[in-house]
């Protein structure tokens, strides 16, 4: 998505965050529906529907590390235009009560952001209900 529904700015709406969350529940009720079908007429996909599991993680860590490593963005926020910033927060500990700062930069994720961000990706999907 190339221009802003609604939101201020470059911040996203609730609905863009919404939706960038439940794609990928999405993409995988529908790749499984997918090949369970397949498997009706090609008896060998039964043993991809065996390790789904395995199997949908594999291909959302390649979707992921491709999206991450051209757009900054996982592969759902990259389709709602959303893309991800470094941070640097800092916490003044002698005052509890005062308010941190957060400095947000505009250059690129670091290569062990993209790594983690990656891992907690695919690690953290959801699963079958």
């Amino acid at each position: 998505m190339l221009f802003q529904v609604g939101g201020q700015g470059a911040r996203p709406t609730f609905f863009e965050m919404s939706a960038a969350q439940q794609l990928p529940a999405s993409l995988r009720a529908a790749l499984s529906y997918s090949f369970g079908v397949f498997a009706l007429r090609r008896p060998s996909l039964h043993k991809v529907l065996d390790y789904e599991d395995e199997f949908f993680a594999l291909l959302m860590s390649v979707l992921e590390s491709h999206s991450l490593r051209t757009t900054d963005g996982s592969f759902s926020e990259s389709l709602y235009g959303l893309r991800r910033r470094p941070v640097n927060v800092s916490v003044n500990r002698s005052n509890p009560g005062a308010e941190s700062n957060v400095k947000v930069y505009d250059s690129a994720l670091r290569k062990r952001q993209k790594t983690l961000s990656v891992v907690f990706l695919v690690m953290m999907s959801p699963g079958r209900d």
